[in-house]
């Protein structure tokens, strides 16, 4: 189960089904990629914990979102490619940032790659393209 589906069966967040329109060949394969979400263990391990710290949460399909930390989203819209991490709360917010995801496929084969990238099969695009989002900050 990825990451997306888990914070679907919160119940308290509205990720948006993969559908064609993030569609990708990867080794020949036609794939409908969903958001990419990477929940760090500092963000919560299971979904009571992660549940108390999201409310009202809408992810996009083309976003990917990294949370970290003792970070609470309540009410928020994501579309773009975010990092949550620190302690507070961001709130009422609609957050349009990068349209594009923030992995990159990597390939088994590449010599140029390391080998954990190679056994994992993705590597972050261009971490500077990543929104961080630090909390508190008066301004969310």
């Amino acid at each position: 189960m990825g990451n997306a589906e888990l914070l679907r069966l919160t119940g308290v967040v509205n990720v948006q089904q993969p559908g064609e329109e993030n569609s990708k060949v990867i080794a020949g394969i036609p794939l409908n990629f969903g958001p990419f979400v990477v929940l760090r263990p500092s963000f919560g391990v299971t979904i009571q914990e992660i549940r108390t710290k999201l409310a009202d949460v809408k992810i996009s399909t083309r976003s990917t979102v990294i949370l970290s930390g003792d970070i609470n989203l309540r009410h928020v819209n994501i579309d773009g490619s975010y990092e949550f991490h620190g302690s507070g709360t961001v709130s009422q917010q609609n957050l349009q940032g990068t349209g594009d995801h923030a992995f990159i496929h990597v390939h088994a084969q590449s010599d140029l790659q390391a080998e954990y990238l190679k056994i994992r099969g993705y590597d972050f695009k261009n971490v500077s393209s990543l929104l961080r989002i630090t909390a508190p900050n008066p301004s969310l």
